[in-house]
């Protein structure tokens, strides 16, 4: 079983062209586009490394704890179970956080390639920018993975709800790594080297797993960065349609400025 393969493209062109040539079901994946090869790891995880203390699940419940303390009364268009404590309901209060800047312990993931890229490329801070974007791709099976014995492992999580408009237009979606059904703080890269390498034997992979790659890393060249962004509005993926609000309008007002020809 391969578990990470990284395929490095010349520019964007060769990129686009690989996903049209369909050599690969990109169905079986979901996507994530970052500007640098960052951990996988949210946002929760990168404070915790630096500002956290004692164990990663007691931190997390307590951040919890203070939201929901901190947003009684202005929850009212949410459902009134999003305060319940099951698995579904702390799922979606999560990722409704996240949808308001709360650092919470999902990652976020896109079902298309494309809205993945747009992500890798809008951001421009030329000092700090790479050589390369960065879009990954994580089979759906890890959802399938099974444990011998207790050990990590990484779920593909979809919470349903009406309200995060900006989930439901990215085609969003997230994932979580779990250990003893509690939260564990591992990028997955690291879940993947740490475990599924050295521990091989004590996880159970579905035939799928078996004949594809579990995560793919397409490097393509900051370089080419106006030419995928404008490829991509071709398309109609810009901040418009990806943000449906106000601020969504006002950014892409700002890359008209900032992208030429755009």
């Amino acid at each position: 079983m391969e578990f990470i393969k990284q395929m490095p493209f010349e520019n964007w062109k060769k990129f686009y062209n690989f996903i049209l040539e369909n050599k690969i079901d990109l169905s079986k994946y979901i996507f994530r586009g970052q500007r640098q090869d960052w951990e996988l790891e949210s946002k929760i995880q990168r404070i915790f490394h630096t500002h956290g203390r004692g164990k990663y699940e007691e931190y997390l419940l307590e951040h919890k704890r203070k939201f929901k303390h901190e947003s009684r009364g202005r929850m009212q268009k949410y459902r009134p179970t999003i305060f319940d404590n099951s698995e579904l309901i702390d799922n979606e209060l999560w990722a409704m956080g996240q949808h308001h800047g709360l650092a919470t312990p999902l990652l976020d993931w896109t079902e298309s390639i494309y809205f993945a890229s747009y992500f890798a490329f809008i951001r421009n801070k030329q000092k700090y920018d790479k050589k390369n974007r960065v879009v990954f791709a994580l089979h759906r099976g890890v959802n399938n993975i099974e444990m011998k014995k207790n050990l990590p492992y990484l779920r593909i999580v979809n919470p349903p709800t009406d309200e995060n408009t900006r989930l439901i237009v990215q085609n969003g979606l997230f994932t979580k790594m779990l250990y003893h059904e509690e939260y564990f703080n591992l990028a997955i890269e690291s879940f993947i080297n740490k475990y599924l390498k050295v521990h091989n034997e004590d996880y159970i992979y579905k035939e799928e797993l078996n004949e594809n790659p579990l995560l793919f890393k397409f490097f393509i060249p900051t370089i080419h960065r106006n030419e995928a962004l404008r490829n991509l509005k071709q398309m109609g993926i810009h901040h418009r349609s990806l943000f449906p609000d106000i601020e969504g309008s006002a950014l892409f007002c700002n890359d008209m400025l900032e992208i030429d020809d755009y």
